[in-house]
Parts: C-alpha cells; sequence; structure tokens
C-alpha cells in the first residue's frame, strides 16, 4: 500500500506540476523518493513561470548581455542534459535562468529569455507551455516550434576568475 493516487495529486496541483516534479528530482535511473513538499515546491515554480510569461512584451528594446550570455548557454546545456537523458540537470538549468531572467531590467533581451524559457519548459510542462504560447500571440503551438537558436560567440565567457592564494 505504497501508492500515491495520481488522480487526487493532478487535480490539487496539475499535471504539469507533477511531471516537473518527476523530472526534477532524481535522475532517471534511480527511484523517486515522493515528497509532498517537493511536489508543492514545483506547483509554486508553475505559478512563478505563469507570471513571468506574462511579463513578456514583444516591443521591449535594449540589450542585457549578460542575460543574453546566461540564456545561450543555458540552451545550448539543456539540449546536452536532455539529450543524454539528463532531465534533472536540465531542470536545474531553467531554474537559474529563470532566478536571473526575473532579477533583470525589462529589455529586448529579458523578453528573448521569457521566451526562450517558454520554449525549454515546452517538453516537461506541455499544458502551461501552450496555454502561455497563445497568450503570447505566437503562431501555431509551442510543439510544433523550433528549439532556440544559440549564438556560438556568447558560450564562451569574456570573464575568468581565478583565486590567488598570498604565501
Amino acid at each position: 500500500k505504497n501508492v500515491v493516487d495520481p488522480d487526487e495529486i493532478v487535480a490539487t496541483h496539475g499535471a504539469d506540476a507533477i511531471r516537473w516534479f518527476m523530472l526534477s528530482d532524481s535522475p532517471p535511473e534511480r527511484d523517486l523518493p515522493w515528497s509532498e513538499a517537493g511536489i508543492e515546491g514545483c506547483a509554486r515554480f508553475v505559478q512563478r513561470l505563469w507570471r513571468l510569461f506574462g511579463q513578456y512584451d514583444a516591443a521591449a528594446t535594449g540589450e542585457d548581455m549578460a542575460l543574453d550570455r546566461k540564456r545561450d548557454q543555458t540552451v545550448a546545456a539543456a539540449a546536452e542534459d536532455i539529450e543524454a537523458l539528463g532531465f534533472n540537470k536540465a531542470v536545474a538549468r531553467i531554474y537559474e535562468l529563470t532566478n536571473a531572467t526575473e532579477k533583470a531590467a525589462p529589455s529586448a533581451s529579458r523578453s528573448a529569455a521569457i521566451r526562450t524559457i517558454l520554449l525549454l519548459v515546452a517538453p516537461m510542462m506541455p499544458h502551461l507551455a501552450e496555454e502561455a504560447w497563445a497568450a503570447l500571440g505566437q503562431p501555431g503551438l509551442i510543439a510544433e516550434a523550433a528549439w532556440p537558436v544559440v549564438d556560438p560567440a556568447l558560450l564562451v565567457d569574456d570573464e575568468v576568475t581565478i583565486a590567488v592564494q598570498h604565501m
């Protein structure tokens, strides 16, 4: 009798939150320890994304090179993680990009990051993604949209921090 009733959880938190929890919590080769607190956190993240998607501004101007770099590095790394079935790693990268995007000032770069996050979460949160895609006025279905394109120049860090110890 260690079975969790999925109907009750889907009714409470939604299918996307459950799918996000299952992908984020552990690698696919390990058992998933079910956690009510974990699923509630994922449900809050779904709501957080919905609010962020509502801040998309197609007419925004201005650049944020640090956010552009973070966006493209996240897309490249998440693509590699998904290809290697490391969904929990891809999810962690999406959390990092979401945090950076929320902190960024309004700009064209921020709107591009919001759209990119939407494309990145689409395979993992299809219901939220399709609703948000339509709300943003994007054509067609997000399931048919192309994966975000990466600028190879943005994958290289301009700065490197080196720790130096004085003797």
